[in-house]
């Protein structure tokens, strides 16, 4: 018998709990319960181990299990699979899945039916360790977030396999092969032609989430989402060197969009008469940013970004 299904689109609070933000953290549980009780208490389905250890822990209410076991069992999703033979890659087990072995054996079971040789890390299973985005160690301190990453990735010269989209993000990033099983299941074709999963930067993964809700809404319920703001139509010039900076600074394509918006509007910018670049900041909340820039006929090139929480009085000169 067939059940309905539904879809939650909302965070399970970690950040904020990794964070100490306990109002904040709070505010995240009150709303997803409310959200959860809206719907009749339904059971929830997550792949996330991070997302399945916060819901054991903290929302002791919701009758929660993970997504692995239930794949492993569907002889469904393998019909007309054809198997990676001679395929070897190395399993790298996220730390919240460091108390669910069931977790782990699951995910074991799906790769070797989709006939990947699995190659066992040393720290591994109850003794798995953190890729560095647990506990916000990759915000917090970035140097140590890459030599754990580094030494993480050294320990084995296969490409890994994982079930946590940030353990694989994290391993691109510092240029190891990294697959999800997800990757693998929908797309094997990654494997057999050698390709990388596209890793989404700080905006994408922003953008993906809004493309991700918009489509859901449309397709399904027949909803459109709010107009979008005005700066949205703004087209940005980014090479490779200012997307990285954009996002070690953290700094979203919207947070650019924003200030050269507000420059327009309101006609403040400075300009650099030996570059003949502009510099323009604003603040849409509690942060500061700054861009330097060079309008286009298709739109603003970008050559420097930063930000700060520093409030700066300002005068009229």
């Amino acid at each position: 018998m067939n059940e309905p299904v539904g879809i939650l689109l909302r965070c399970c609070g970690a950040i904020a709990d990794w964070a100490g933000e306990k109002e904040k953290f709070n505010q995240a549980r009150s709303e997803l319960l409310a959200d959860w009780e809206s719907l009749g208490k339904p059971e929830l389905i997550v792949s996330c181990p991070t997302c399945l250890k916060m819901f054991r822990e903290k929302y002791p209410e919701i009758n929660v299990r993970s997504i692995w076991p239930l794949m492993a069992e569907s002889d469904s999703l393998f019909n007309g699979k054809s198997r990676l033979n001679s395929i070897k890659m190395a399993i790298h087990d996220p730390c919240a899945s460091r108390d669910q072995p069931d977790m782990q054996e699951a995910v074991r079971s799906l790769a070797m039916k989709l006939g990947i040789e699995l190659e066992e890390l040393p720290y591994n299973r109850e003794l798995a360790t953190c890729c560095s985005y647990g506990g916000n160690v990759w915000n917090s301190n970035p140097s140590l977030s890459r030599d754990t990453v580094e030494a993480r990735i050294s320990q084995n010269q296969s490409d890994y396999l994982t079930y946590c989209i940030m353990c694989r993000d994290f391993f691109l990033r510092s240029g190891k092969p990294a697959y999800h099983i997800l990757d693998i299941l929908f797309d094997p074709k990654l494997i057999i032609e050698h390709r990388l999963p596209i890793r989404p930067d700080y905006s994408m993964r922003h953008e993906n989430r809004t493309r991700v809700k918009r489509h859901l809404l449309k397709q399904y319920w027949r909803e459109e989402m709010p107009e979008e703001a005005p700066y949205e139509d703004i087209q940005l010039i980014l090479n490779d060197p200012i997307r990285k900076l954009m996002e070690d600074r953290m700094i979203l394509e919207e947070d650019i969009r924003q200030v050269l918006y507000h420059a327009k509007e309101s006609g403040r910018a400075m300009i650099n008469q030996e570059t003949g670049h502009y510099l323009a900041h604003f603040k849409p909340s509690c942060v500061t940013y700054w861009v330097e820039y060079l309008p286009k006929e298709d739109g603003f090139e970008i050559f420097n970004v930063y930000s700060h929480r520093m409030f700066v009085e300002e005068g009229n000169i």
